[in-house]
């Protein structure tokens, strides 16, 4: 009587076991519409500049004029720059009232933001690190 009451306890840990992987299968939360939505905004809030997960170097706050002059200058010297950094080389003209902002790259840390800052900071001394969407 013992065995058939083990086994009985063992069926049903059984099927329950199965019903429980059906069950999370068909769930799955790779295939909610609002979790991809959401996904798709932060994406393009990064690209924006709007989310805080990146440090940028600022070379210049002023005119438009010497922003575009300045943004120019710096494409030229990252194409010239053979080695291999790793953060999204871009530069960046950024309006914040009343001032054209000079942005470079997005580095993930801030220890890569200042190991760039080493190559700049004689030709601009007056670059500084910023985070995005602090202060």
């Amino acid at each position: 009587m013992k065995i058939i009451i083990h086994y009985m306890k063992l069926v049903f840990v059984l099927l329950f076991l199965l019903n429980f992987q059906w069950v999370s299968s068909q769930v799955g939360i790779g295939n909610d519409p609002l979790l991809r939505e959401l996904m798709q905004l932060k994406e393009q809030m990064t690209r924006d500049y709007k989310l805080k997960e990146f440090y940028v170097i600022q070379v210049h706050s002023g005119g438009k004029g010497k922003a575009q002059e300045i943004k120019k200058k710096i494409d030229e010297f990252l194409k010239e720059q053979i080695v291999k950094d790793s953060f999204k080389k871009e530069v960046v003209i950024i309006y914040e009232t009343p001032n054209y902002k000079v942005w470079i790259g997005k580095f993930g840390t801030r220890l890569l933001a200042d190991r760039f800052f080493l190559k700049i900071k004689d030709k601009y001394p007056d670059a500084l690190i910023l985070k995005p969407g602090l202060g």
